[in-house]
């Protein structure tokens, strides 16, 4: 999601994310806690040119897990 979608689908999902009730539920499943509660997303969107992304989805994921940012 951060690596590929535009800038308004992450704004939004951190809208969403951000009422407390949501963000209690959200923060118990460890790769939401910290892709978007400790901007760790924002580390794996910095890693890409979105105007330029690799054509497979695998090369984007062995970048992603060569910088430890891998989440499942």
């Amino acid at each position: 999601l951060y690596a590929r979608e535009s800038d308004r689908a992450i704004e939004v999902l951190h809208e969403v994310a951000a009422p407390n009730k949501i963000k209690k539920v959200l923060k118990q499943y460890e790769p939401m806690k910290r892709m978007i509660y400790q901007r760790r997303g924002d580390k794996v969107r910095a890693m890409f040119d979105r105007a330029d992304l690799p054509r497979k989805e695998q090369q984007m994921r062995n970048r992603i897990k060569a910088a430890k940012l891998w989440m499942r």
